[in-house]
């Protein structure tokens, strides 16, 4: 599984961002920020004034708190709190109109940030409540210690973590709106934000990453394992697959399983089947294609002449995949050909030659 995580998120209980509301303009574009914060306008009016906001595409918050927290050129932002007791930062647009937006962060997506930058009219426990029950409903459920928000996608899922008594842990997937959706081990959560935080992850992965360090030196791969983690199933693939990081060079790497056989690529390589890594950027791959061109054992011939500075996988056949390389001295390049699975080139083939299989795309191979 691979998944960015954003510290900033605007989606929690029902709270989204949403830029619509009913009719003509709203008490906020009557008595802004600004004035409000001049006049020292009561309790009672303010959360009047930021119902509507909060009402507009949500029923998630009945406001019983606000104060002003700013006022910008063309935004007001004020903090609320809920009846439930969660709360939430608004940032709405001035002048308030039919179609001017309203920007609503649950305050639990703020914890992670600066004091100065966290709600106030709420506690991070209260914002956490309504998801603490999620650690029951895991499919290996235990008596939870500790629990942190972690982050969210863009696709609106939502992750935490929970601490167990046990001293293990795990994080939850939940959909948008809080709801379970599956269970993630803290050995393989390693690439979700920081990987699990409240569990000492790290020494209750030790042996497997010491099996994984055997495995990769044993497939060719040089890696003193310091990270690792499992990528999501595939229908329609053979492999058991696992991104492996390493504290003794920069690239990762990933392990391919079949009950059969057990491989280890390059993350380029691996991309040509569909697995893309993490843990490291495509150009730390290079010196490892730049070997592959100079050494490789089952191919007609070496090309030692190519250092390579540019690289990108042109996917995969139903029997082999395929990596099209650039040269540093500018010379046109080749595709490496791959038998599916392998890690060693089956062929390396020169541009000028690579018609049948649509010829080289990358402008550096073009003909100057």
């Amino acid at each position: 599984m691979r998944v960015l995580i954003s510290a900033l998120v605007a989606m929690s209980l029902g709270l989204f961002i949403y830029s619509h509301s009913a009719s003509a303009q709203t008490p906020a574009a009557k008595a802004p920020a600004r004035a409000a914060a001049g006049t020292g306008m009561a309790q009672e009016d303010l959360t009047k004034l930021l119902q509507p906001l909060l009402d507009r595409g949500t029923k998630g918050c009945t406001v019983t708190q606000a104060k002003v927290m700013g006022a910008a050129s063309n935004a007001d932002l004020y903090e609320v709190a809920c009846q439930s007791g969660v709360g939430a930062f608004v940032n709405a647009a001035v002048p308030q109109t039919a179609t001017s937006a309203v920007t609503v962060t649950p305050c639990l997506a703020l914890e992670s940030l600066a004091a100065a930058s966290r709600c106030a009219l709420t506690t991070p426990e209260a914002n956490m409540a309504p998801f603490k029950d999620l650690a029951t409903k895991a499919e290996k459920p235990c008596t939870v210690t500790k629990d942190r928000f972690v982050g969210a996608t863009s696709d609106g899922s939502m992750y935490f973590e929970y601490a167990c008594s046990d001293n293990s842990g795990f994080m939850i997937k939940a959909d948008a709106s809080g709801a379970f959706k599956s269970q993630i081990a803290c050995i393989n959560a390693t690439t979700l934000g920081s990987g699990c935080t409240l569990t000492d992850a790290v020494a209750a992965t030790a042996s497997l990453r010491a099996g994984y360090t055997t495995t990769a030196k044993s497939g060719g791969f040089d890696c003193n394992v310091s990270k690792f983690g499992a990528f999501a199933a595939k229908a329609d693939s053979p492999y058991e697959a696992i991104e492996i990081g390493c504290d003794n060079r920069a690239d990762s790497a990933v392990i391919l399983k079949t009950p059969a056989k057990t491989t280890v690529v390059n993350c380029l390589r691996a991309f040509t089947e569909g697995y893309r890594c993490a843990m490291s950027n495509n150009n730390a791959v290079y010196p490892a294609l730049t070997d592959q061109l100079k050494n490789a054992k089952n191919v007609s011939k070496n090309y030692s002449s190519c250092d390579v500075n540019n690289a990108r996988s042109r996917g995969a056949s139903a029997r082999y995949a395929y990596i099209e390389v650039a040269c540093a001295d500018g010379t046109p390049g080749f595709v490496i050909q791959y038998a599916l699975g392998e890690p060693a080139p089956f062929d390396i083939i020169l541009c000028s030659q690579a018609g049948g299989i649509g010829g080289c795309q990358m402008t550096e191979n073009q003909p100057k």
